[in-house]
């Protein structure tokens, strides 16, 4: 007999602590909840994580292409990975949304997407000091701003950063480093 809907939520709720709306979504479909809970099954992922990117990307891309779960090149598997790979530093949010558009239109592993894209994270300090520098260095306004207690200039310069670095900079390091140079 299987398991029927309320029966899965409490469930839900009471193993993966996940919300009702998440809930409401993911067990709507059993294809969908049976990808789901495949994706719990790999092991150490946040069961969040995966609803979020489930009933964010995942979602957006099938009612995007009028498509089946089951029908799709993004397996569970892969879909952990990825979640792996932006929970680790080895690549943001948004270089992680560009991964998953390349698994959803050729499927493939998420770390060799990373790779052969060059969509790495810089997260060595070492690396964006120099960049940092030159930033704060072009924005002496923005730094007076800063010195006077006004902490919205740090965004642009981080934004600034970002843009030099072509996304690809740790924005939480960016973030410190800024201030730890700037002395805030």
């Amino acid at each position: 007999l299987p398991e029927l809907p309320d029966v899965k939520a409490q469930r839900f709720v009471a193993q993966y602590g996940l919300g009702e709306q998440d809930i409401g979504l993911l067990i709507e479909d059993l294809a969908v909840a049976a990808y789901f809970e495949e994706a719990i099954a790999q092991g150490n992922v946040d069961p969040k994580q995966v609803a979020n990117w489930m009933t964010g990307e995942l979602f957006r891309r099938l009612n995007q292409d009028n498509v089946d779960i089951g029908t799709i090149a993004v397996k569970p598997r892969d879909l952990v990975e990825l979640i792996r790979l932006v929970q680790n530093g080895t690549v943001n949010q948004n270089a992680a949304r560009e991964v998953f558009g390349a698994m959803w239109e050729e499927g493939g592993s998420p770390q060799a997407i990373v790779e052969a894209k060059g969509l790495t994270q810089i997260s060595d300090s070492s690396e964006l000091d120099g960049v940092v520098a030159g930033i704060i260095a072009a924005n002496p306004d923005a730094i007076e701003k800063i010195e006077a207690g006004n902490q919205k200039p740090i965004q642009f310069l981080m934004g600034q950063v970002m843009k030099e670095t072509r996304g690809k900079a740790n924005p939480q390091l960016v973030v410190e480093l800024l201030k730890q140079q700037i002395g805030v």
